[in-house]
């Protein structure tokens, strides 16, 4: 019984090899190969091969499907391309009309195998192919598996719920074995109320973003008083700005001649970050950003600019820093956001001299500030007040003294609406720490281990914090 027709809710999984395997074996020879190395029938048989590239050392890598509980004697031919994997119909027996058969439901996996000069070197096991509606939720779901021999990398992306649903997508690089990105995404079928977590380990960055319906109607108003006109949506971008162990040294005493590297997020304007005053830029060399946080709480912000104005009559005219914190909670019950009346929005300005102004929100505290200059930029060494919570850097390039040309900044902010502050986002230093490389820090991340269970389930966070 083909999978598809199982249960019409679930889209079911599909499995595709962006690039052929680099050698003239068909799917249905690899197959009889592995199914002779790795599955001694009738233990398992192969069900899909997936060619995942060739390493620098010569090994081989293989992503296959294979069916623990095969119950015919000779295994059947692979399916190759877009054909959709197959379910046996005992499989499909053993769990209809209420009943639970949990060895027939997990006896589909996905496996990598490592072979190099014809030999097996290792096999992971990497995740269970879902194929029961139940698996998915009352809505339905995706399940997949797919390699790109190129890229030499594996993705596995999942999809589930039921009025809240989720879908995820996790890549791994397999020369050398590690994470290379995650995505996760949430949202409620019921109403307008979605988040989003994009983030690379291999280029150190990522995204985050949520949109969320204003509700239509006050905690006061009347039932019968008709419905408010749509009020839009209470969104918010950002890029991720992370906080991860810093060299000590770095920290205290490094920084002004030390540049933050691919550690830090970055923010030009124009492929990176958000413009939120003025033209978006559309030329290299003009202003950008780049910004961190140590694990002890510092915040480093690293600004090149092809022309610097450090005074003018007013600070906001001038070239600045701005630091962005959020007082309050918002209420948000499922599907919609209703603002906090006490929630605000706090800034603070910072020149070029490290001298800081108190802002919008009138915040009754300020941060610690050091500065080191340079004739096409500057650096911050910024100890953040305990007063707000979130951060969003903004900085203000002027060109004349006479009014702001440009603002750049870590998150898509809307002047005094505390929900597009953005967050920092702590990384484990089991995962990810940075290192001076040179004249400046790179990020250095751990790699993956095998592991004796299903490799994808496994996986540790990427963030260990809330905000």
């Amino acid at each position: 019984m083909d999978a598809a027709h199982v249960a019409e809710a679930r889209r079911d999984a599909t499995a595709v090899a962006v690039e052929p395997e680099p050698s003239d074996e068909d799917a249905a020879a690899a197959a009889a190969r592995l199914n002779a190395s790795i599955c001694k029938r009738p233990r398992c048989c192969v069900t899909r091969v997936m060619p995942a590239g060739v390493g620098a050392d010569g090994t081989r890598y293989t992503v296959v499907r294979v069916d623990l509980m095969p119950g015919r004697r000779r295994c059947a031919p692979p399916r190759t391309g877009e054909q959709e994997d197959i379910i046996d119909d005992a499989a499909v027996k053993a769990n209809e009309g209420g009943e639970f058969d949990e060895k027939q439901r997990e006896r589909y996996r996905w496996d990598l195998v490592a072979e190099k000069e014809g030999r097996l070197r290792w096999r992971q096991t990497l995740e269970l192919d879902y194929w029961n509606d139940s698996d998915f939720g009352m809505g339905g779901g995706l399940n997949e598996m797919s390699a790109d021999a190129e890229e030499r990398t594996i993705t596995y992306t999942r999809e589930m719920g039921s009025a809240w649903r989720g879908d995820e997508a996790t890549t791994i690089g397999l020369d050398p074995l590690r994470v290379v990105e995650t995505y996760n995404r949430s949202w409620w079928r019921g109403g307008e109320d979605e988040s989003t977590v994009r983030w690379n380990w291999d280029t150190f960055a990522g995204l985050q973003s949520s949109a969320v319906a204003f509700c239509r109607e006050g905690p006061d108003r009347p039932a019968d008083a008709g419905a408010d006109p749509d009020p839009g949506d209470a969104d918010s971008d950002e890029v991720i700005l992370p906080r991860v162990t810093l060299p000590p040294a770095f920290v205290k005493t490094g920084w002004p001649t030390t540049a933050l590297g691919a550690c830090a997020a970055h923010v030009d304007g124009m492929d990176h970050g958000f413009t939120i005053h003025g033209e978006p830029r559309t030329t290299t060399g003009d202003a950008e950003m780049r910004a961190v946080m140590s694990s002890g709480g510092v915040l480093f912000v690293e600004v090149s600019d092809d022309h610097l104005v450090p005074a003018a009559k007013s600070w906001v005219k001038a070239d600045h820093l701005e630091l962005w914190r959020a007082l309050g909670e918002p209420q948000h019950p499922s599907g919609c956001f209703r603002p906090d009346a006490n929630a605000k929005a706090l800034q603070w300005g910072i020149g070029l001299d490290g001298q800081v102004f108190k802002a919008h929100g009138a915040p009754s505290s300020s941060p610690t500030v050091r500065v080191t200059r340079s004739d096409r930029g500057a650096r911050f060494r910024i100890v953040l007040p305990d007063e707000g919570e979130g951060l969003t850097v903004v900085y203000s390039d002027s060109d004349d003294g006479a009014r702001q040309k440009r603002l750049i900044a870590t998150s898509n902010l809307a002047f005094g609406r505390p929900w597009t502050v953005g967050r920092v986002r702590s990384i484990a230093k089991a995962r990810a720490v940075c290192v001076v490389d040179g004249a400046e820090l790179r990020p250095k991340v751990a790699p993956l281990t095998r592991d004796p269970g299903l490799l994808f389930r496994n996986l540790p966070s990427d963030f260990d914090d809330e905000r």
